[in-house]
């Protein structure tokens, strides 16, 4: 899975430098990301990630990877109601 996000949001610059980053995720990272639909909290994700992944630490990993999509402006998180 690939994501996309715009280099800028100006046009002339995204001339200039190209449309959009491009970044790959790997299995897991394309795992966890097709449960990011606002209804799975981070511990439920990183159980399922831990059960399909074998992971010694599914939440750490789960939280590391949410953490860099956050900082990477590809997700916000929000508290449930």
């Amino acid at each position: 899975m690939v994501l996309l996000k715009p280099k800028s949001r100006f046009k002339i610059l995204r001339f200039l430098w190209g449309e959009n980053f491009r970044i790959h995720l790997d299995e897991k990272g394309s795992f966890v990301w097709g449960l990011l639909d606002g209804t799975h909290s981070v511990k439920e994700i990183a159980r399922k990630l831990g059960e399909k992944f074998s992971l010694e630490n599914p939440l750490e990993s789960t939280q590391n990877f949410l953490a860099a999509l956050y900082r990477g402006g590809f997700l916000e998180f929000r508290e449930k109601y």
